[in-house]
């Protein structure tokens, strides 16, 4: 009885290292992010809501071409509002979501194998380690295209590994793309996608001319690939250095200290999402992979030599965990110390899943891991994710009671630190003017307001009720009444000091058109 549990034992062990537990769990995964109609996350209604204006923008509709404007820039975030753009074309904006999402989890899950297949195809099994890191703490955030962007950088890494011998011109025409694609995404991204090629092409000159001890040999094999890499690399500087020199950041000094920073790389803060309780199931996580590091790495010589590419993996580790220390969290467009956590955590996974030899210790290791992501992956879509896709769907069913072509004012009272955009939803049924887009106002989106033709939206001759303001231009002459104003999240608020002002207005000069029966949302218009 024993040897054969033994047998059965062994045989789903085998299992874990086979293509078809990969692809088990990709499925899991992707059930997993499908059940709701909406996977909620903080900027994903202003993502979805921008995209139909695009749409709008693009399909020529008078009334907000009046406001917006498509940019004219190469913003490094086009990426996922076109994507969802086109396929709302055929489908509902919420299926477009939905396919953004599972082609992200779906791009990370096979970009990252695509690249353990060229530097380790004997631990192929251990793209399984990228689940749990796809669903980092910006990504719940909305950044979308900063998460997708790695897609590229791993396809892009991989590529080049693949083919950095060869001269074909479907090699330049290929890694050209993969760079663009990667810019589009998220200049960050970018920007280490560059220095990695770069050293991998220096890296991988030195190790081929080296036994020749020839420095003319070495430099002219360092300049020649460098030069392709600048070649293949052109269409992507110019689309940078538009961007760069049109758009203005608006950074602060703001910084997380050194403490906390190292607290954050050791309870993986890049997965903890909702709560710090995570760190239950998160801090086993980063046990599994140190375990896997230090039980199966392989400091053989031979094997280094073969894996070229290490140092430079290792040196954007160094680099990523330097400019998590030293760059201030709001340079540039905010949340860098997140940023560069994760490019950090990713690049370690990149370097030991490179480096990591075979063993049977290695499935053990895995089988925790994968089963702590799933678990985490549960824990929120059965606690927050349920919760806030009820309020998201309340919101977009309001949009039903808004004509088009209209102006809403909406006022957020929600207690969720997720859903200060979730007025957002409203807009994803008809061409509506919502007076709360943070995207359109700080240059980098495809959408962005036209300041200087830009109306006063006034609420009873007013620009603003007490304390309370909206985007407007009160330096206009031109003065648009608002007709909707839209009211969310923990009602009770409204009998606040703060909204006293608000209350006669409501009472006298609009009427309530929508309740939702769980209280969670109002809809007046102005009579």
């Amino acid at each position: 009885m024993i040897p054969y549990l033994k047998s059965k034992w062994l045989t789903c062990l085998s299992f874990i290292e086979s293509k078809y537990f990969f692809y088990l769990v990709l499925c899991i995964n992707i059930i997993l992010v499908s059940i709701t109609r909406f996977y909620p996350t903080m900027d994903g209604a202003a993502h979805l809501y921008n995209s139909k204006l695009l749409t709008y923008l693009l399909s020529g509709n008078n009334f907000l071409s009046q406001f917006y404007s498509i940019n004219s820039i190469s913003t490094p975030n086009w990426l996922s509002h076109s994507v969802i753009a086109a396929t709302n074309i055929v489908f509902p904006i919420w299926v477009a979501e939905k396919i953004l999402i599972i082609g992200y989890i779906a791009g990370m899950a096979f970009s990252f194998r695509y690249f353990l297949k060229q530097v380790n195809p004997d631990a192929l099994y251990l793209s399984l380690l990228i689940f749990p890191f796809s669903y980092t703490f910006l990504f719940y955030l909305g950044f979308y295209n900063f998460s997708i962007s790695f897609i590229f950088l791993f396809l892009a890494i991989g590529y080049y590994i693949k083919t950095i011998e060869s001269k074909s011109y479907l090699k330049y025409l290929v890694l050209s793309t993969l760079i663009v694609l990667c810019y589009l995404s998220n200049i960050l991204t970018y920007g280490f996608l560059g220095l990695t090629l770069g050293s991998l092409a220096i890296q991988n000159s030195f190790s081929e001319t080296f036994e020749s001890k020839s420095v003319k040999n070495i430099l002219a094999s360092v300049f020649r690939k460098l030069f392709e890499l600048f070649i293949v690399s052109i269409p992507s500087l110019i689309l940078q250095f538009a961007f760069l020199s049109d758009v203005t950041f608006f950074s602060t000094k703001d910084t997380y200290p050194t403490k906390e920073l190292i607290k954050w790389i050791l309870d993986v803060r890049s997965l903890i999402i909702y709560t710090y309780d995570d760190e239950i199931l998160t801090q086993p996580m980063l046990l599994a992979i140190v375990a896997l590091f230090t039980l199966s790495i392989s400091f053989k010589n031979t094997y280094i030599k073969k894996n070229f590419f290490s140092l430079t993996l290792l040196l954007q580790i160094f680099l990523s965990a330097i400019l998590l220390f030293m760059v201030p969290d709001g340079s540039g467009s905010g949340m860098m110390s997140y940023r560069y956590l994760i490019i950090f955590y990713f690049f370690v996974l990149l370097w030991i899943t490179s480096i990591t030899v075979h063993n049977n210790l290695n499935r053990y290791v895995l089988l925790v891991a994968v089963g702590l992501h799933l678990g985490l992956l549960y824990r929120h879509l059965d606690g927050a994710i349920k919760d806030l896709n009820h309020h998201a769907e309340i919101v977009y069913n309001v949009g039903d009671y808004v004509d088009s072509n209209k102006v809403i004012l909406p006022i957020n009272l929600s207690d969720h630190w997720i859903e200060p955009h979730f007025s957002n939803y409203i807009g994803l049924k008809k061409p509506i003017l919502i007076l709360e887009n943070y995207e359109a106002g700080v240059g980098w989106f495809p959408i962005k307001w036209k300041l200087d033709q830009m109306p006063d939206f006034q609420v009873c001759g007013e620009s603003s009720i007490g304390e309370f303001n909206w985007t407007t231009n009160k330096n206009s002459l031109h003065k648009v009444p608002i007709d909707y104003i839209f009211i969310y999240g923990n009602l009770s608020k409204l009998k606040e000091e703060k909204w006293s002002k608000l209350n006669p207005i409501l009472a006298n000069d609009f009427e309530l058109i929508h309740k939702s029966k769980e209280g969670y949302a109002l809809l007046y218009k102005r009579k």
